[in-house]
């Protein structure tokens, strides 16, 4: 995430250095903390889930040699093109999906 911040007393507008555009209008100081909780949230959860759909594959092994899963990458390039390609909302929707299965695998593991 790279952003610039302009502000004007109290108001505060997010720059993107990546898209080159204004993120936000002049807004409150809450409204930039939340979307910047909203993006790190998001970012946290795609990494979480990819390493789900894709161990071992993209790991090293302790020679240094990377280790291939070309079945579980394929399945996971697969589930990523047809969440991206419906729009950002279904992506999101389809990480969070897919975040919550993984959090309730945890949590039934951790109350045997």
């Amino acid at each position: 995430m790279s952003w610039r911040i302009a502000q004007k007393g109290s108001k505060f507008r997010v720059w993107s250095t990546i898209s080159d555009a204004w993120l936000t209008d002049w807004v409150e100081r809450d409204a930039v903390t939340r979307l910047y909780h909203e993006i790190a949230l998001l970012d946290f959860m795609e990494k979480i889930v990819e390493f789900d759909m894709r161990f071992p594959g993209q790991c090293w092994d302790r020679d240094g040699i990377k280790i291939e899963d070309e079945e579980r990458e394929q399945a996971y390039e697969a589930w990523l093109g047809k969440s991206i390609t419906k729009g950002h909302a279904v992506y999101v929707a389809a990480i969070d999906e897919q975040y919550r299965e993984i959090m309730k695998r945890i949590e039934s593991k951790e109350g045997r």
